[in-house]
């Protein structure tokens, strides 16, 4: 199987001269096809780096090529040529493991934002679903890739950023990875993040500063920063070279946070969720609304059986009846759980 992906944004392609887009294109096709080692006609060493280069951050579908390929020159009686070997981090059979399980996550993010109401949102929603799900984590192999970040849930900036761009890749949503650096508390690091074209224009978009921000991994987020900004914004923590990535002339505004988006907690486990219902029914709260890892199919006749449970062991009076509502529209990965209690007039 190969990993489908509607559009693939090929932007750093586009910054080769003719000669090493010709090696770009015979790359993807092999690395596609999972051939470790290809040879080149070119004798130009710089050509097949630069190239590999660019596939490496158009291609976020690659996820197994290595940040540290090998190129060897061969001789022979016909002349000089360059043999390319890519040692794939992954084993053939995880691959075709993890292209299934990618193209798995892809359909649910089609899914989260089939009722957009326009390119800002696909992207909030998009980013709302990566805050939630992702942890920062360094490791420079690993972790440098979408696998890592959409299906074991960590990775560190290079891999963030080309998870970001594999599914907007795949929602025909612009977008590329920056390579450049951050400054933090007067060090300058190698940092990736991600230039995104919305209604027509470029914006800056760092989800891995955005996890910084929203350690709590749930609403409301905190999006004071790095979130489709201007050139003029960001240049106060980012380098880059400007020459080679569009401009981004203006930020668009920040999406409605605080007292506009309800915060509920993640519930995990069953003796959580006991705890959090015997508050709610100690303090006679007439509603109660969680986010739930918990199979939408069985989640229903599961609450309801918990609920009923927790009721009897608890001895209150007073209760004439509850219902519990589950929505599995907002995010994926997790359902809303909304349990209203009706108590009797005293």
């Amino acid at each position: 199987m190969v990993l489908v992906v509607d559009m693939v944004n090929e932007y750093c392609k586009s910054l080769l001269n003719c000669d090493a887009q010709l090696i770009y294109d015979e790359m993807v096709v092999a690395f596609t096809n999972l051939q470790l080692e290809v040879e080149f006609k070119s004798d130009n060493q710089k050509d097949v780096f630069d190239a590999y280069i660019a596939v490496y951050h158009d291609h976020a579908e690659l996820f197994y090529l290595s940040p540290q390929p090998r190129l060897m020159r061969k001789m022979s009686m016909f002349g000089s040529t360059i043999v390319f070997c890519s040692e794939f981090i992954y084993s053939e059979q995880e691959i075709h493991f993890y292209r299934h399980a990618l193209q798995r996550v892809l359909t649910i993010c089609t899914q989260l934002v089939k009722y957009s109401r326009n390119q800002a949102q696909t992207v909030q929603l998009i980013c709302e679903y990566l805050m939630r799900l992702v942890r920062y984590e360094i490791d420079y192999i690993y972790n440098q890739n979408a696998v890592t970040v959409l299906l074991k849930n960590k990775g560190q900036c290079s891999g963030i950023s080309k998870a970001v761009k594999l599914i907007f890749d795949h929602l025909g949503v612009e977008c590329l990875v920056v390579t450049g650096s951050l400054i933090s508390n007067g060090v300058v690091e190698p940092h990736n993040w991600n230039i995104i074209k919305i209604d027509g224009a470029y914006y800056h978009l760092d989800l891995t500063n955005l996890l910084g921000l929203n350690p709590q991994r749930r609403k409301p987020f905190n999006y004071s920063k790095y979130y489709n900004c201007a050139d003029e914004q960001i240049l106060r923590s980012h380098q880059w070279d400007r020459r080679k990535y569009p401009i981004c002339t203006t930020s668009l505004p920040l999406p409605r946070t605080a007292a506009q988006q309800p915060e509920f907690p993640t519930v995990s486990t069953y003796a959580e969720f006991r705890q959090q219902i015997a508050a709610v029914l100690k303090k006679r709260e007439e509603k109660y609304a969680f986010f739930a890892r918990i199979p939408e199919n069985d989640a229903q006749t599961l609450l309801k059986t918990l609920l009923s449970e927790m009721l009897a062991e608890s001895n209150i009076c007073g209760i004439d009846g509850f219902s519990v509502s589950i929505s599995s529209q907002e995010y994926v990965g997790e359902i809303l759980v909304e349990i209203l209690i009706e108590w009797l007039a005293e």
